[in-house]
C-alpha cells in the first residue's frame, strides 16, 4: 500500500472546488471536516495565525498518496506557500497532525 499524507485544506483544495479537481481528489480522500486553532481567515486563499488562540479556520483534512502531495506542494510553492504541519481538530473530538500550507 502506497504511504498517505494527512493535509488540511482550507481553500481551492477543498472538495467541488477547482485545485481538488484538478489534482483528482476524490470524495473518498477526505477524511472529514476539521477546524485549525489559533489561525484566522484573511481570504478565499488565505489565513494567518490569530493572536486569539481560539480564533479558527475551517477546512478538511484529505488522506492523498505521498507523491500526489509532491505535486501539490511544488504548485502551492510557486504561488508562496509553504508547508507546515499543524495539528487540527475534526468535528468529532479527534485531533491529527497534518500538513498546511501558509503563505
Amino acid at each position: 500500500m502506497k504511504e498517505k499524507k494527512l493535509v488540511f485544506v482550507y481553500g481551492i483544495l477543498r472538495q467541488n472546488n477547482t485545485g481538488a479537481k484538478y489534482f483528482g481528489i476524490k470524495p473518498e480522500d477526505v477524511i472529514g471536516k476539521a477546524k485549525l486553532f489559533g489561525f484566522q481567515r484573511i481570504s478565499t486563499s488565505y489565513i494567518k495565525r490569530s493572536e486569539n488562540p481560539a480564533d479558527f479556520v475551517e477546512g478538511e483534512v484529505i488522506s492523498i498518496p505521498t507523491e500526489k502531495e509532491k505535486e501539490i506542494y511544488k504548485f502551492e510553492r510557486y504561488y508562496g506557500y509553504k508547508r507546515r504541519h499543524v495539528e487540527v481538530m475534526l468535528d468529532d473530538g479527534r485531533k491529527l497532525r497534518t500538513i498546511v500550507y501558509l503563505v
